[in-house]
């Protein structure tokens, strides 16, 4: 029954429960050191998940929609098919390349390519001298435990290089490339 007056405790009770509520999303901000870095895999790997398959939908795209021999044979040189991985400048475990079998181009780690020495300084592989394309996923910044921004970006030249910031969430489980900036060219 209510006595029309003011009750205290049923309104600090019902404050209560409307913080605690409200702050469950964000309850848990700090991850063991092996959450954290098993997280911060899933970013990279999605960052560069992201990149390359932008890359080859592009490149095969401009292949099939070249209009000449000079377009066409200039689609293709760009269009390539090993990718390089990089993360922090290094190789990333086997276990990581793996994530990316099912891409349609073959992915190595780093230290499988080098530069040419001459004037472009392409990026080749080592055993087969095929010219290829290294992608890079850096620094994580978290913002939120489901926002991050990823440095990133590739360079299979020296005239043949950028460099992006990603803008990540966690979407169902999953991190997933919500927005990309351009940043300063590695």
């Amino acid at each position: 029954m209510s006595s029309g007056r003011w009750n205290p405790s049923g309104l600090a009770a019902v404050a209560i429960s409307l913080v605690i509520l409200s702050s469950a999303p964000f309850a848990r901000t700090e991850l063991s050191p092996v959450e954290r870095a098993a997280q911060e895999d899933e970013i990279r790997a999605s960052a560069l998940r992201y990149q390359m398959l932008r890359w080859s939908t592009q490149g095969d795209r401009a292949e099939l929609e070249a209009r000449n021999e000079s377009e066409r044979r200039l689609a293709k040189e760009l269009n390539y098919r090993i990718y390089f991985i990089s993360i922090n400048g290094k190789d990333p475990g086997n276990d990581f390349v793996k994530r990316f079998q099912d891409l349609p181009r073959e992915i190595r780690k780093v230290s499988q390519c080098k530069r040419k020495r001459r004037f472009l300084g392409w990026v080749v592989d080592k055993k087969t001298k095929q010219n290829g394309i290294v992608f890079s996923a850096d620094s994580i910044r978290w913002l939120t435990p489901y926002q991050v921004e990823v440095d990133g970006g590739y360079h299979c030249g020296k005239l043949c290089r950028g460099g992006e910031v990603f803008s990540m969430q966690l979407q169902d489980g999953k991190w997933v490339v919500t927005e990309t900036l351009t940043s300063s060219i590695p």
